[in-house]
């Protein structure tokens, strides 16, 4: 599966609230709209907690950090070679464009970022897909957007985080309170070009974080700083600053809504 990820920062003319209901209410319904002339298998929309205390204590201990997006908007096709296809085909051209009329209303694309990717799953229970953090649950998914240090270059980074990084969480996961953890890692590809050209979007992330925790369970870790979590959660940020540029990454907590996957009927919303 080609999964592609769209980091949003919100329209300066839209509140916060307003950006929200923009995102769920008319962009949601226009991508279930295309979900069949698009081949779009699976879209996931994911809203920054607001206010948003779990996402500001990590930030804290990685002052560097930028400001966080707003929202993201992931989708998954078959491939590549499958996407690729559709955007040559004029039903597939005026169903992207549609899409991107509409993303001018409310996002600030200037400050966006959108990019292809391979998951690397590190902690995935079955069935897959099968933890969310969905409005009104006791679960929530923090999202760590990165760059990769200056030195170590895309390959050099996503190697550490997979290899190095990832074997420490897998190792104390349960420590961690780490229900899932999947690794996004950003694909050479024209494709990146054609969409950041068509709406003027930053520079490419080198990858994407999530991790789905019971947020309950988060609280525990950090009002017991002596727990092994707490203390592995330290390792973690040591090990961050290794192959992470901090100054150009972010992180935040967020809550998602299931808007098209291909086991369900196109718009339903599974909360």
């Amino acid at each position: 599966m080609l999964r592609v990820n769209y980091c949003l920062k919100r329209s300066p003319k839209l509140s916060e609230e307003q950006f929200r209901d923009f995102f769920r209410k008319t962009y949601g319904p226009l991508v279930a709209k295309h979900q069949t002339t698009l081949d779009i298998r699976r879209y996931v929309q994911s809203y920054t907690m607001i206010p948003d205390k779990y996402g500001v204590a990590l930030r804290q201990g990685r002052p560097e950090m930028h400001a966080p997006f707003d929202g993201t908007a992931t989708f998954w096709w078959h491939n590549r070679d499958r996407l690729d296809s559709l955007l040559k085909v004029d039903e597939g051209k005026a169903a992207m464009e549609e899409l991107l009329e509409c993303e001018r209303e409310f996002v600030d694309l200037s400050h966006s970022c959108i990019f292809l990717s391979k998951e690397v799953p590190q902690i995935n229970p079955m069935p897959e897909n099968g933890i969310l953090a969905l409005p009104g649950s006791s679960i929530i998914k923090v999202i760590y957007v990165l760059r990769a240090r200056p030195e170590l270059g895309r390959e050099g980074c996503q190697q550490w985080w997979q290899m190095r990084h990832g074997w420490i969480t897998r190792r104390h996961g349960v420590a961690l309170g780490f229900l899932r953890y999947i690794q996004s890692h950003t694909i050479e590809d024209p494709l990146n070009d054609t969409f950041r050209t068509q709406r003027g979007t930053v520079d490419l992330y080198d990858g994407l974080t999530e991790v789905w925790f019971n947020h309950m369970e988060l609280d525990n870790l950090i009002n017991t700083p002596d727990c092994e979590g707490a203390q592995v959660f330290g390792l973690l940020l040591e090990d961050e600053y290794k192959f992470v540029d901090m100054g150009r990454s972010s992180t935040w907590f967020a809550k998602e809504h299931v808007l098209v996957d291909s086991g369900l009927e196109p718009w339903t919303d599974i909360d």
